[in-house]
């Protein structure tokens, strides 16, 4: 694959993660990501890019467990 061709290969990888975060898909987002991220042939920029993605995926899950354990502790304390 050429450098183009790989870079719009990679660019549109990275988009689908993003679009998939932006619909509340977390857990297909932080997949997408992922794969970026372990991909030795992807440019530095979109791993990062990737990274900081899946990192913000990681956070919206443990403070959604926080709230959730929050509530059963609530609920459990009735």
């Amino acid at each position: 694959m050429s450098g183009s061709n790989l870079i719009r290969f990679y660019c549109n990888g990275y988009q689908k993660g993003l679009d998939a975060f932006k619909a509340g898909s977390t857990h297909a987002a932080e997949e997408k990501c992922c794969q970026l991220v372990t991909a030795y042939e992807c440019p530095r920029l979109i791993q990062v890019q990737a990274y900081q993605l899946r990192s913000l995926c990681a956070f919206d899950y443990w403070v959604f467990k926080g709230r959730l354990q929050s509530a059963f502790d609530l609920i459990a304390g009735l």
